[in-house]
């Protein structure tokens, strides 16, 4: 398995993204999806990056060579809502005005 190569985190700051959510959607350890969402109702973001690499993806019956556009959730250690339902990991989420500012 190849490790993509390139500028730090810190380099690549303006490829932070943030993704609009109303809820959190995990599966269990015994594949039960689970539909987590705050009481306020209010929607909040997910934060990730993106990028764009040059090589080949997708199977070896049908591989795609070009640009691609990669995007990928940041994770965290689970709270002790998630933790229950999915005990690995959970999305890092913005929930207040100074999580949504970067930059």
């Amino acid at each position: 398995m190849s490790r993509l190569k390139g500028p730090s985190a810190q380099e690549r700051s303006d490829q932070l993204m943030r993704l609009l959510g109303d809820a959190l959607v995990t599966w269990s350890e015994v594949e039960t999806p689970w539909r987590l969402v705050f009481p306020h109702g209010k929607p909040f973001f997910f934060a990730g990056t993106w990028m764009t690499w040059e090589g080949t993806r997708g199977t070896k019956k049908a591989p795609v060579t070009g640009k691609h556009e990669l995007f990928t959730f940041l994770t965290t250690s689970p709270n002790k809502v998630v933790k229950p339902v999915h005990a690995k990991a959970m999305p890092v989420l913005l929930l207040t005005d100074a999580t949504l500012r970067h930059g």
